[in-house]
């Protein structure tokens, strides 16, 4: 891969015609990708990362014959690749996508020493035997951290793919250390491959043992350094609405009380015999299983922790890309409670409003203060009870942890973020287990109608949707 400067790009001697139509900002991101052959994409979340990162892998395949290409990304962004990369590639173009998230790019080694087993990483034979041609880092910051087990196995592959790319809102990660990582992925000669003399040149080090951190420094060399290979956009243009379907299976014992239930319409949970015979009613069971827990006479019990893992993956995501203000929408009080939690667990104070709290003033006083509050936070609400009267128009971004049964509650809160003459880009994110009721609401929400009438006229395509066939 070779530095480029942001010059005019001469006609390709291949013309490539785009599958959808691409937004004028990001033309110019792609032909500096292209004649780069790669390189870095610092951009803000909203800004199209992804359809650049497909075209750009659709023109190296036209023009230098690249055959595979492998996408390493978080957990709660597999689903919206696998909808993207269908989407935004042109007919005619023979190009095999792999996508996998971090943690599978190594396998473990267990060693049993004594009475003790451990372990130590190996690499993932499945990927190198893959033999990816393009290998693309969706939010970077991850391997940010040179001496991880994860960015070790990422350089190892890297160095056996003829095109990279590394995808993030900031390099930096608020530790400009972390830029040391995502460069020798790129290019191992941008800064060297001395760790620690990359230290000492970027910050003065005192205190007890000479260990802390006094102050930073050389920062404009650090990214002048940067700057021939990484495309470095802060600006986001307002544009429509960004809709990502996050999807993830369902594991298990998660798994096994969903099948268990939609066979037989029975399960046993704490002793308890739990039935749902009417066919509404166990639609509404089975999405309360989807999201991980089961209530029963003595109250809610967890079955599964599918939805807060990707949940927790995506608070983290959002915390990485500098997104400060985030709701989330929930229909069951469980639902809620693990939302609350992953948000904290990835630094947000959290602000609740379900059915309980008083109405009035209380309900007021936590939508103000969520518009007033200068810290990152997440606003965590049950759909029925924000759906009005509220303004939650200071984020941007939306979560759905859960999915409303009336298409008019889901259409009134999630205009809830949107402000008169809005000039932003607004994110909704779904949060959707696939095959599974969960996706009949999903989809009877997208075609604007209530989700008991969708489930009773169009009883094939509840069945298409459901089906386990290709599991």
């Amino acid at each position: 891969m070779r530095p480029v400067s942001r010059t005019p790009d001469p006609p390709a001697p291949v013309k490539y015609k785009f599958a959808t139509k691409p937004r004028p900002h990001q033309v110019p991101a792609l032909k500096f990708l292209a004649r780069n052959r790669g390189g870095g994409l610092q951009v803000p979340m909203r800004w199209g990362k992804t359809k650049i990162a497909i075209d750009w892998a659709n023109i190296m395949h036209l023009k230098h014959g690249a055959k595979r290409v492998l996408v390493v990304c978080p957990v709660s962004v597999i689903g919206v690749w696998e909808n993207e990369v269908p989407k935004h590639t042109p007919d005619g173009i023979d190009l095999e996508w792999r996508i996998t998230n971090y943690e599978a790019v190594y396998d473990r080694q267990y060693v049993k020493r004594g009475r003790r087993r451990s372990w130590y990483p190996i690499p993932n034979v499945r990927l190198e035997d893959y033999a990816a041609d393009i290998i693309i880092v969706d939010e970077s910051h991850n391997i940010g951290n040179p001496e991880a087990v994860t960015s070790k196995m990422l350089y190892h592959l890297g160095r056996r793919a003829r095109f990279r790319l590394i995808m993030t809102g900031t390099m930096f990660h608020r530790k400009p250390f972390y830029v040391f990582g995502q460069a020798r992925f790129m290019d191992p000669t941008i800064y060297g491959s001395n760790f620690g003399a990359f230290k000492k040149r970027v910050a003065v080090f005192g205190g007890y043992g000479g260990y802390e951190i006094i102050r930073y420094q050389n920062l404009k060399w650090m990214v002048g350094k940067l700057k021939p290979y990484v495309w470095i956009e802060k600006y986001v243009p307002p544009g429509e609405p960004v809709i990502n379907e996050l999807r993830y299976d369902l594991t298990g014992r998660g798994a096994a009380t969903y099948l268990e239930m939609e066979k037989e319409s029975m399960i046993e949970v704490a002793g308890e015999d739990i039935k749902s015979t009417i066919p509404i009613t166990r639609h509404l069971r089975l999405q309360q299983i989807a999201s991980g827990w089961v209530r029963t006479q003595k109250g809610y019990h967890r079955v599964g922790n599918d939805a807060l893992k990707l949940g927790m993956d995506r608070m983290q995501t959002y915390m990485d890309n500098d997104v400060h203000k985030v709701v989330v929408g929930c229909r069951f009080i469980p639902e809620l409670y693990d939302a609350a939690y992953a948000a904290r667990a990835a630094g947000y104070s959290v602000i609740l409003l379900y059915g309980r709290i008083p109405k009035g003033r209380e309900r007021t006083r936590r939508w103000q203060a969520f518009a007033n509050t200068s810290r990152p936070t997440v606003f965590v609400a049950q759909m029925q009870t924000a759906k009005e009267g509220i303004d939650l128009s200071a984020a941007d971004t939306m979560l759905f942890w859960g999915l409303s049964e009336s298409y008019v509650t889901h259409d009134q809160f999630t205009r809830r973020i949107e402000r008169y003459g809005d000039t932003r880009t607004l994110v909704y994110d779904y949060m959707i287990p696939r095959r599974t009721r969960t996706e009949v609401t999903y989809a009877a929400l997208q075609e604007k109608e209530d989700v008991a009438r969708f489930i009773v006229e169009r009883p094939e395509l509840v069945e298409a949707i459901t089906s386990k066939e290709d599991t």
